[in-house]
């Protein structure tokens, strides 16, 4: 029997898909426990750690409330057998930047287009939105698990700090290319000075034209 942990994370409220797909996965493998937001707020690291504290069964799969995944998701990066792979997440109004980094000094990301298709490839750092963590990381790591301005004093980077002391301890992260997860976007419209209308990201301080987004 399949037995873990999925971990929803707060980031805004929980999109109605991945509710459908919380109680299908959960019909398909009844052993997996559920660890849904603790209502103090958009704490995202904390969400993260809690999955993990009450890790039940032999893996924790962190899900973002603001991602969607496909049927078959959590089956597909358990088949791997990794200790530790995440789906492809497309950052939020990023031209086709993937939600995984593919260099540091300077920091770049995959694009979608630099990718396959299909197959698991390794990367050096993979976003949170759906990741599949297998018991023998956390156990190397230690609480806290996921940690705050360790790498940028003034900003998350949770998910890379993470990957990277995964990495030291001999568990690599991968990108399952072929898993293609859902990323909810939603904005604010600005009139800008130029006369055009910008949108600015949930979350985001940044603004950017919008009709450039939609040309593209």
């Amino acid at each position: 029997m399949i037995a873990g942990t999925i971990a929803v994370v707060n980031r805004g409220c929980i999109d109605p898909a991945l509710t459908a797909w919380l109680w299908r996965t959960a019909k398909w493998a009844p052993g997996v426990n559920l660890v849904l937001p603790d209502g103090e707020g958009g704490e995202i690291t904390r969400g993260r750690n809690a999955g993990a504290e009450q890790l039940h069964g032999d893996f924790l799969l962190c899900v973002d409330s603001d991602c969607i995944p496909p049927d078959g998701a959590l089956g597909q990066v358990l088949s791997y057998g990794l200790p530790l792979v995440g789906g492809l997440c497309m950052e939020r109004g990023q031209d086709e930047l993937v939600c995984a980094t593919r260099t540091f000094e300077p920091t770049t990301r995959w694009a979608l287009e630099d990718l396959p298709e299909s197959g698991v490839i390794p990367v050096l750092a993979v976003g949170t939105g759906f990741l599949l963590i297998r018991r023998p990381v956390l156990e190397a790591l230690g609480a806290p698990i996921f940690r705050c301005g360790q790498l940028v004093l003034d900003a998350l980077t949770e998910d890379t700090d993470f990957c990277l002391r995964a990495a030291e301890a001999g568990f690599p992260p991968y990108l399952d290319c072929g898993l293609r997860v859902g990323h909810r976007m939603v904005g604010l419209l600005w009139a800008h000075d130029d006369g055009q209308q910008w949108i600015q990201w949930e979350a985001s301080v940044y603004r950017e034209p919008l009709n450039a987004l939609v040309a593209a």
